[in-house]
């Protein structure tokens, strides 16, 4: 017989049929078996704590979101963004703190003007492919400060 260069092939040989399989599975070969990774997703969203109004420079506090399907390498991270509040144009990025993934009430300080809207906003990054999953507030408006 013929030589023939199986050195393509997987290193498998001294595996029963279903290992084998598996095994070709994690190296991307076999579509279906083998070890099967989960999404990051959002299990609990992020939530102002501080009850409206919202107040120019006023300390504001909220929940970061929590995530499922966590894993070595991923990142957590919140901001705040602005945008002005009658064309909701102009997006302002503020920003990002990272966490640890776990929900925590953070303080965040808004901006010293009423012309602007606000939101709260985390984020996971999942390792090692970026991908990334957003949770975030509905917008609020930033009121001034009347004196009575």
């Amino acid at each position: 017989m013929p030589y023939v260069n199986t050195t393509f092939l997987p290193k498998t040989n001294g595996l029963v049929f279903a290992d084998r399989l598996v095994a070709r599975s994690d190296k991307g070969r076999v579509f279906g078996l083998g070890v099967t990774t989960s999404p990051l997703a959002v299990d609990s969203s992020v939530a102002w704590v501080t009850p409206e109004p919202f107040l120019v420079s006023e300390d504001v506090d909220a929940t970061t979101a929590t995530f499922l399907n966590v894993e070595a390498g991923d990142i957590f991270r919140y901001r705040i963004q602005t945008r002005d509040l009658t064309t909701k144009a102009s997006l302002i990025n503020g920003p990002w703190t990272t966490y640890d993934g776990t929900q925590q009430t953070v303080t965040v300080t808004l901006p010293n003007d009423d012309t602007l809207e606000v939101r709260f906003q985390s984020q996971g990054k999942e390792a090692p492919d970026n991908t990334l999953v957003t949770s975030s507030t509905g917008w609020r408006a930033i009121t001034p400060v009347t004196s009575p």
